[in-house]
């Protein structure tokens, strides 16, 4: 379970940083 949280949360996080920078180059 924990394994999976993580690998969960590492996409999360990726994604959040992918629409950040793109919020960022849009702005």
């Amino acid at each position: 379970m924990a394994e999976t949280l993580g690998s969960l949360v590492d996409k999360l996080s990726i994604k959040n940083l992918r629409i950040w920078h793109l919020d960022e180059a849009l702005e």
